[in-house]
């Protein structure tokens, strides 16, 4: 990696763990972003060394040009650590998860593991994490690196079970040449509800095909959406005890009436719409609302384009967030060197984060990673900024066990059939359709 590493700027004092220094970097076979199952191999000697190398697993839920990052990151730890050899498999999350919970407490399992803040709730009461609080100092990572909400999220009961790599919510894509023709300046943000109301009025030409915000009448973000609107509001989402869900509330309506009429009454979006991304990359609608990992996209389309932070329409800022974490799961068994190797893993995960953001658009979790000049060299980072901003205010959903099976994630969500069924203007009962997704989401808290 090229630029000075960054541990003189995330670590106060050297990071001294007691690794054996000889081996060969990682096999040849080893690249690329398809499942890299383990090999079962024993552990290697270097020519006239009597000393093995370290083997340890790496898991991850990324998928296609992420899992491809991950590979690389992997294999560039494992050249400047040569006597360590990571096996590094990715699968989608939910299979993840399955075989986890397979090979738990196994030298079959991980001994690094990637995850969401919102997936540590379901894992760390059943003793599956370790607790990072005493590892977290050793290695000198620093609380004080990341927002108040993003360290938050990767603690349950008071305690710290991952070290967030990212953080990532939504943000306004604008397409400059719309902005400029429709004479509005593409730099502009939208701090008020007339502010974002204007700009969708003056890019509106529906009789053309043409709108101002793409809205999916089936799609994970539009929950996202309506779940940052709910705080904006000053809604909540489920009480305090996680035992009751509270959103079927006027707040609620509030939120998701005010995004279904940009489609259906406005006309300020393409109605029943499917691909919000498409839309916006061909010119049918002046503004997306998506994630930081879209960046690269645009980029690659070689589209001119500006972000914005997520629109402000109600009186509390809030934007719905979540963040890849690195975890270090249990393992009676783990040898020492195993446990020093995968501490490594971890902390270099961190501290590379830049090249995790770099190439996924990903905002690194560590303010001192954003500040670093590996990032701000990058492709991505003249439109960070804009989430970058939101990092004080951003909503995760709720750090519980369940929220996988109601979250934005899951396409069976009751949520998420009321946000659709009302978006897609198969019925105007708003109400209705969050009290019954509320008393759904309550059975799953109390399973």
């Amino acid at each position: 990696m090229k630029g000075k590493k960054l541990i003189t700027l995330l670590v106060a004092s050297a990071i001294t763990l007691s690794l054996i220094a000889c081996g060969n970097s990682t096999d040849a076979d080893n690249s690329g972003s398809a499942e890299n199952v383990q090999s079962g191999e024993s552990a290697e000697t270097t020519a006239g060394s009597t000393e093995e190398i370290v083997e340890i697993n790496m898991w991850s839920g990324m998928t296609g040009a992420d899992a491809d990052v991950m590979q690389s990151m992997v294999n560039e730890f494992m050249e400047e650590n040569p006597n360590i050899k990571v096996s590094f498999t990715s699968v989608t999350w939910s299979e993840m998860f399955t075989k986890w919970q397979q090979a738990f407490n196994s030298d079959l399992g991980p001994d690094v593991m990637m995850m969401h803040s919102t997936d540590i709730c379901n894992y760390a009461p059943n003793d599956m994490l370790m607790p990072l609080d005493e590892i977290s100092t050793s290695l000198g990572i620093d609380s004080a690196n990341y927002s108040e909400a993003a360290w938050a999220g990767v603690q349950n009961g008071g305690t710290l079970y991952g070290i967030p790599l990212d953080f990532h919510c939504m943000g306004v894509f604008k397409n400059v040449e719309m902005f400029e023709e429709a004479g509005l300046d593409p730099n502009m943000t939208f701090d008020t509800e007339e502010d974002f109301l204007n700009a969708c009025e003056a890019l509106s030409d529906p009789e053309n095909g043409k709108y101002a915000v793409g809205i999916g009448s089936n799609y994970a973000h539009t929950y996202r959406y309506w779940y940052s609107l709910l705080h904006q509001f000053n809604g909540t989402f489920v009480n305090e005890n996680f035992t009751e869900a509270e959103f079927a509330s006027e707040e609620g309506r509030k939120a998701l009436d005010w995004i279904a009429a940009l489609p259906l009454e406005l006309k300020y979006a393409p109605y029943n719409e499917q691909d919000i991304d498409a839309d916006f990359l061909n010119g049918t609608c002046a503004m997306v609302i998506d994630g930081p990992w879209f960046i690269p996209t645009v980029l690659e389309a070689g589209m001119e384009f500006t972000t914005a932070a997520f629109p402000q329409i109600g009186e509390t800022p809030a934007v719905w967030a979540n963040s890849h974490v690195v975890t270090l799961p249990v393992e009676t068994g783990r040898s020492e060197k195993d446990q020093e190797a995968a501490e490594k893993l971890l902390v270099w995960f961190i501290e590379h984060s830049y090249e995790w953001g770099r190439q996924s658009g990903q905002i690194p979790a560590n303010a001192m990673v954003r500040e670093s000049e590996e990032y701000k060299d990058s492709a991505v980072y003249p439109y960070v900024q804009a989430f970058v901003d939101q990092r004080d205010y951003i909503k995760y959903e709720p750090l519980c066990a369940g929220t996988a099976e109601f979250g934005a994630d899951n396409e069976l969500s009751p949520v998420m059939s009321a946000v659709t069924n009302i978006v897609s203007g198969n019925t105007d009962d708003t109400m209705g359709e969050l009290e019954s997704a509320a008393k759904s989401v309550t059975n799953i808290l109390n399973e």
